[in-house]
């Protein structure tokens, strides 16, 4: 019987993979090359029991093998992007790893010059700019939004912007390109419009285009002008200073010029020449008014230069050569525009001070009252100024105003008088003035105002009369604003009064300001404004002595001397004699005075009441 030995032999294990370079190291985002692996153990090739093929990925993603040889495997790179992306080569159990990356992306051009207020699109071109979904792109910086995207060429919207080289890069997979960049369209102007275009500037102009940025600057003449408002369409700038009628109007975005238009500014125009005529024989210095001078104007008369004193934007002083006769045409010129004419007579008559040669009528005529000419030779008369005036034709100077006379207006041919109320101190006056207050102005004409009398007042501004004091009332000063009140004690009776009366004896006065007094009443005595009970004293006795003599007994005060007053009218009393009080009745004998009257009294009272 025969037997078949079979020996099972077991499989040498296979050498783990070794990968020793990879080529190309860097491949395009777009993938579809071939990539080689080297090493060693890529791949077990055994004729026995089969070949175990090798298993490559790319960032975990499996890839197709197209050659595997234990020292080589090849494989077609599939789009993608990103660096140091984990290349894998797994054999059975065994792998090794290498990184891997894709070729960073790169701008090769960025066409497109897009509108400064934003919203369209450039197209970025280059290589490598891998997949959508893990890029982006800055321009300027900041983050813009994408269009379309592939490996080659990507478009995206421009945001609001001005200027040139503007920076645009792209990352792809976090790898960053080089920059490229792009320029905004440079400003373009369509219209200029302005109310008026004013050699002295100021006024705003306003300018219609396109890209004009956010921040334009503007100049007119190569001078530059201050922008008031804007928008990428539109501005408003305040015309600078200048003249003539071809300037360049240049709007400039951050370096950026728009293609020059032609500014003109408005023509010199003159309003006024004066004088309008001179003396052929003389210099004569004219004045121009007008407008759109500009800076520095020339001037012609009858085809002559003259010669510019001072000038500005609205006023020429400039002085004529002597020689011509005849109308002359006086121009102005600004820049290269030249104003109508206006025209200067010149005159070959000569006249004296007093008179003006009239070139209208090419006549010598005296200068009309209210005017003068304080010169020779002129050919227009100069007004009396304020406070002057010229009554008769022919002066060659104006009189001042008198005092007490005033001239309000120029040319005047009469003197005013100052009204009532008012006066005119000095001479030359252009007005008068007012009386002050405490004195009066009762005529016309007056050189200074009357101080208001004793007993009268002048309260107010401008008065032509005084009032005299009220009743009760006095003024005692002149030149006075306001009464005195009479005070208590005095009275003022009537109006007028210079003084207040003291109350008179056996009359008081109480109140401040009275008009009249006040007998004092039986048992009292005054000061004038006040009332004192006197101290009552009884008359005892009375006797009549047979040798004429008079006896009286009287009651007494201790603390009081008592007076013997005798009187024959009982208003004048005379003293006879004091005595001291006693606290009782005290006798006296009286020897009266000699009268030739049959009434006698005798009063008794304290020494200091009467």
């Amino acid at each position: 019987m025969r037997f078949l030995a079979v020996l099972l032999v077991p499989a040498l294990a296979s050498a783990a993979p070794n990968i020793t370079s990879v080529s190309p190291v860097t491949g395009p985002t777009s993938g579809g090359v071939q990539v080689t692996i080297s090493g060693s153990g890529l791949d077990d090739n055994d004729p026995v029991f089969g070949d175990e093929e090798p298993v490559v990925t790319l960032n975990n993603q499996p890839l197709t093998v197209t050659t595997a040889v234990p020292n080589q495997v090849k494989f077609i790179l599939p789009q993608g992007q990103g660096q140091n992306l984990p290349l894998k080569v797994t054999l059975g159990t065994e792998s090794d790893t290498v990184p891997y990356s894709y070729t960073a992306p790169s701008i090769a051009s960025v066409s497109g010059a897009p509108a400064t207020q934003g919203g369209s699109t450039i197209v970025i071109s280059g290589s490598n700019f891998g997949l959508s979904s893990g890029g982006s792109v800055t321009i300027g910086g900041v983050g813009a939004t994408v269009g379309s995207w592939s490996h080659t060429s990507i478009t995206a919207t421009v945001p609001e912007g001005q200027g040139t080289g503007i920076p645009v890069q792209v990352t792809a997979g976090g790898q960053a390109s080089n920059l490229g960049s792009f320029d905004y369209a440079p400003p373009s102007v369509n219209t200029v419009s302005a109310a008026s275009r004013p050699t002295a500037g100021g006024v705003t102009v306003t300018v219609t285009g396109s890209n004009f940025g956010t921040l334009a600057a503007v100049t007119v003449g190569g001078a530059a002008a201050t922008v008031s408002s804007q928008t990428h369409t539109t501005l408003d700038f305040l015309l600078p200073a200048g003249e003539g009628s071809t300037n360049d109007l240049i709007v400039d975005v951050s370096g950026q010029a728009s293609t020059p238009v032609n500014f003109a500014y408005d023509p010199p125009v003159i309003n006024s020449i004066s004088p309008s005529g001179g003396v052929s024989t003389e210099e004569t210095e004219i004045t121009l008014d007008g407008l759109n001078f500009g800076s520095a104007p020339a001037v012609t008369i009858g085809g002559a230069a003259g010669t510019i004193v001072s000038s500005t934007d609205s006023e020429i002083v400039f002085t004529r050569p002597a020689g011509a006769t005849g109308c002359l045409a006086v121009d102005v010129q600004a820049g290269d525009q030249t104003s109508e004419h206006v025209h200067f007579q010149s005159s070959a008559l000569t006249c004296p001070p007093g008179y003006f040669i009239d070139t209208g009528t090419s006549t010598v005529q005296p200068a009309p009252a209210g005017s003068y000419t304080p010169d020779p030779n002129m050919t227009s008369v100069l007004p009396a100024p304020l406070g002057f005036y010229t009554p008769i034709p022919g002066m060659s100077a104006p009189i001042p105003a008198s005092p007490g006379y005033y001239v309000p207006v120029e040319g005047s041919s009469a003197q005013l008088a100052a009204p009532v109320g008012q006066f005119s101190p000095v001479a030359g006056a252009t007005f008068p003035t007012p009386a002050p207050p405490g004195s009066y102005v009762p005529i016309p004409g007056m050189q200074a105002a009357i101080p208001a009398d004793l007993g009268f007042v002048v309260p107010s501004l401008g008065a032509s009369a005084q009032t005299p004091a009220a009743p009760g009332f006095f003024v005692d000063s002149p030149g006075a604003t306001m009464a005195t009140s009479a005070p208590a004690g005095t009275y003022a009776p009537i109006a007028g009064m210079r003084a207040a009366i003291p109350a008179p004896d056996g009359t008081y006065v109480p109140d401040p300001g009275s008009t009249g007094t006040l007998p004092v009443p039986p048992g009292f005595s005054t000061d004038g404004s006040q009332l004192f009970a006197l101290p009552q004293v009884e008359i005892v006795a009375y006797n009549l002595l047979t040798n004429g003599d008079h006896e009286l007994t009287f009651s007494t005060d201790a603390s009081e001397t008592y007076g013997i007053f005798y009187s024959e009218n009982l208003i004048d009393l005379d003293l006879i004699q004091t005595e001291p009080g006693t606290g009782g009745d005290v006798q006296v004998t009286l020897t009266p005075p000699s009268s030739t009257t049959t009434k006698r009294f005798w009063l008794v009272a304290p020494v200091e009441v009467p």
